[in-house]
């Protein structure tokens, strides 16, 4: 869920992205960073929250939870501060 009174995050609703060819339900997202969003096409089985993060062009899916996606965020931000 996201705290709506944290003030550098927040619910951006839905991105299409036509080279990707995908939709993401973003959840939480760091402005100017990166994101963690529900992976819409993710197949059963797999996890289905993905993480995005600007600086280096990372994106990754299959994280189980959502927490498990904010930490692989929350690290990323930390080796590349």
């Amino acid at each position: 869920m996201v705290d709506q009174k944290d003030p550098i995050c927040y619910n951006i609703g839905i991105v299409n992205s036509k080279e990707q060819q995908m939709s993401e339900r973003i959840i939480k997202a760091i402005p100017d960073v990166g994101y963690v969003s529900v992976d819409s096409e993710a197949s059963p089985g797999n996890g289905r929250y993905a993480v995005v993060f600007f600086a280096t062009d990372y994106e990754a899916c299959g994280f189980d939870t959502f927490q498990e996606a904010w930490e692989e965020l929350e690290l990323l931000v930390a080796q590349n501060s």
